[in-house]
């Protein structure tokens, strides 16, 4: 399990001088018994997601600059700059992370900002603003980055399909017209849609 730790004092707390977040933490009972450890440099990180194939961990998060990419599969843990968010993200922003059977992942994550002022990353109810679901790929050594939605589109998450390819599932739409949405990414440049069928909250 791959969870991120609130606490010091509450970001809208007047007086408050430090970010809350003191990063990653993985808990794992491998042992026998649940051991938990502090993932170092991961502060601040949101909305971690967790992905394992060959014992290995496979952890997207988001650090309110943008997105990460923490990874042990190397034998030694590594961290890398996925996407910077330009305007600082707010600490809402999920992410979700994919694998096939080999080759990197696949990260899908949302992008949002504060309408007003925020409080490392806290938004003051109503105040969040979204601005769409992304994709991001390894592709040649780098990452190469997607737009799947520009809407006030909420992430549900990244799952590697059939064939090989990310497929995107998000909310889209609002009250009585909300919809679930999938996307496929075939080739890194084609995009399917489907919108399931139902309306509703």
């Amino acid at each position: 399990v791959v969870f991120n730790r609130v606490f010091d004092c509450p970001a809208d707390e007047q007086g408050c001088r430090t970010d809350p977040n003191q990063g990653l933490y993985l808990a794992t009972n491998r042992s026998g018994t649940w051991r938990t450890q502090r993932l170092s440099g991961t502060r601040p990180a949101y909305q971690p997601s967790l992905r394992m194939r060959d014992g290995k961990l496979h952890i997207a998060y988001n650090d309110l600059k943008g997105i990460r990419y923490l990874t042990n599969a190397s034998g030694v843990w590594s961290n890398h700059r996925v996407w910077s968010a330009g305007t600082r993200l707010t600490s809402s922003a999920t992410t979700s992370i994919a694998l096939g059977a080999s080759g990197p992942p696949s990260i899908a994550f949302m992008r949002t900002r504060c309408a007003g002022r925020a409080d490392f990353g806290w938004c003051p109810r109503g105040d969040t603003v979204l601005r769409g679901v992304s994709l991001a790929d390894r592709v040649g050594g780098r990452w190469s980055i997607s737009t799947v939605s520009s809407g006030k589109d909420v992430l549900d998450r990244v799952v590697m399909s059939k064939d090989g390819w990310p497929l995107v599932g998000y909310m889209t739409g609002s009250g009585s017209k909300l919809r679930f949405r999938l996307c496929e990414v075939i080739d890194g440049d084609v995009f399917a849609y489907r919108t399931l069928p139902g309306t509703g909250k």
